[in-house]
């Protein structure tokens, strides 16, 4: 996981049991974010951020997660937005 600590958000992820199983495992981690609860969670940040998305992206992978917390934080404030994040922590609590 080396590689992961090069990278603070990363690095935070990889602190996770869940979070360090999808990264060694690339073909489930593949499957989750082919599955449709991410592709809707994904839509629904292109539609709150639009190009801020991007933005936000970039912003993260070099370490200001900031922007990126503050639009899923918004796009979860919609019951629309919570039930697809419950059900991506969901499906990956069964793996």
């Amino acid at each position: 996981m080396s590689e992961y600590r090069d990278q603070p958000e990363l690095g935070a992820l990889a602190d996770s049991p869940e979070a360090a199983q999808l990264l060694r495992n690339r073909q489930e981690l593949s499957r989750l974010l082919s599955s449709p609860e991410s592709r809707q969670l994904l839509a629904m940040l292109q539609r709150q951020a639009g190009d801020g998305l991007r933005q936000a992206a970039q912003a993260a992978l070099q370490g200001d997660g900031s922007q990126l917390a503050a639009l899923m934080e918004r796009v979860t404030a919609s019951s629309e937005g919570a039930r697809a994040v419950e059900r991506i922590q969901d499906r990956m609590s069964r793996k």
